[in-house]
């Protein structure tokens, strides 16, 4: 823990200055959940409890204060069309989702499989006659070079064995 400078508050009470104080949060700790407010010193959690308001502040009421890092890696639609999703909506969802047990986790996947599949852009015919074309000379491209070297190399071999 880094030094905190002292500041004096109304009453006999001293007030820390800590580098920054999370107000109001809903506190995620080892043992349990409750609303209370952090203080920060040096990049660390320095005090945890009722904090009087003094130095930077951030107003968490209404949000969870989890310890450390949360991995965010998520698939949201944002950046793309948030019209459908973007992140508040998305996280909030996933959020929502994440409660029940296996078996709810389990019935809920074919639901997420066929709203996933339903967001997939169906080609036009003329783009759908295109995409065939082209994999259909890939295709043929790299079949004539997989040809042209295995001819090649029975060629070799038969020269160099024969």
């Amino acid at each position: 823990m880094g030094p905190r400078a002292h500041v004096p508050s109304q009453g006999d009470e001293i007030a820390v200055a800590f580098d920054l104080t999370v107000k109001g949060g809903l506190l995620v700790l080892p043992e349990g959940s409750r609303i209370g407010d952090l203080g920060i010193t040096d990049g660390k959690i320095a005090e945890v409890g009722d904090l009087p308001v003094a130095g930077n502040v951030v107003d968490a009421g209404g949000l969870m204060v989890f310890p450390g890092m949360v991995d965010t890696h998520v698939h949201l639609m944002d950046p793309g069309p948030t019209e459908r999703e973007d992140f508040p909506t998305g996280t909030r969802a996933a959020a929502a989702r994440a409660r029940g047990g296996p078996i709810a986790r389990l019935s809920r996947f074919p639901r997420e499989v066929i709203a996933e599949l339903s967001k997939v852009i169906w080609p036009t015919r003329k783009e759908l006659v295109t995409y065939t074309i082209v994999v259909i000379v890939f295709v043929s491209v790299l079949t004539a070079l997989a040809t042209g070297l295995d001819i090649g190399f029975s060629k070799v071999v038969t020269w160099v064995f024969a």
